[in-house]
């Protein structure tokens, strides 16, 4: 391990590595970082909050950028957390406001539904078919009428209550331990529910959303990925397919919002 301090008015650097797998390395630019395969790299003006868990874990510094968290073990944890806040400081630099969980619906502005013509329709679909080629099969997620009308009846038991006549559903991810479709989430021509077996329903305005995102670095929510929306709020979206399935559910919900809030 090596750990040095620049002197006078330089800002502090600091290099931890605790194994051959993972470490974190702080400059005048940034701070770095490696978590398993898994590499991050902020800016200080990106940098939301930088903390140490005390009461459990003295060695595990936590760096929160907007939504997404980094949670690293590291040997001298408070020296690196000082470090980073002295350079924040020093610098003058405004931390990126930090997002958080939408925990009930939206209700501030009830934007109609988006028309879903046949060329958007096939627009959609042909980018699920894209996105499905060579991932293997992905199971549990449909899309317009290969949805399964008990699934979408049980989600709209237990979670998309509030569908209404005017909206049409495109996407079901049944996320539900039994196949029952009681949770996962549901994408409308106006709406996204949104159901984890343990969390409360929520839902979202696609008017609303700003991009769809993975969450990495973070072992807590590793199979999940985020719909982060412009109220500076986000959701998270709980995916049990494989790392290569998750991503084209993540890419073909991200796309299909985008299309549907800009259609051609």
């Amino acid at each position: 391990m090596f750990f040095g301090l620049l002197v006078f008015t330089a800002i502090p650097a600091i290099r931890l590595i605790n194994t051959l797998r993972s470490g974190v390395f702080v400059d005048n630019t940034g701070v770095s970082g490696k978590i398993k395969k898994e590499q991050f790299r902020y800016a200080y003006h990106e940098i939301s909050s930088v903390s140490v868990d005390d009461q459990i874990d003295n060695k595990r510094l936590v760096i929160v950028s907007g939504y997404t968290s980094h949670s690293i073990r590291v040997g001298n944890a408070r020296a690196v957390r000082d470090a980073i806040s002295h350079n924040m400081a020093l610098l003058g630099v405004t931390p990126t406001p930090m997002m958080t969980p939408l925990t009930n619906a939206l209700h501030t502005t009830d934007y109609p539904a988006v028309e879903i013509t046949e060329i958007l329709k096939q627009q959609i679909i042909n980018l699920y078919r894209h996105e499905m080629t060579g991932k293997g099969r992905i199971e549990n997620f449909y899309v317009f009428e290969e949805t399964p009308p008990v699934k979408l009846e049980n989600a709209i038991k237990n979670y998309a209550q509030s569908i209404g006549s005017d909206e049409k559903v495109v996407f079901l991810f049944d996320a539900s331990f039994g196949d029952s479709g009681k949770s996962g989430f549901v994408l409308t021509s106006k709406c996204l529910y949104v159901k984890d077996n343990l969390e409360k329903a929520t839902k979202c305005y696609i008017k609303n959303v700003v991009k769809v995102t993975e969450i990495i670095n973070d072992k807590y929510d590793k199979d999940k990925i985020t719909v982060e929306l412009e109220t500076g709020n986000y959701i998270k979206v709980t995916m049990s397919s494989g790392q290569d399935q998750k991503l084209a559910v993540m890419r073909v919900l991200d796309e299909t919002i985008r299309l549907m809030n800009n259609p051609q």
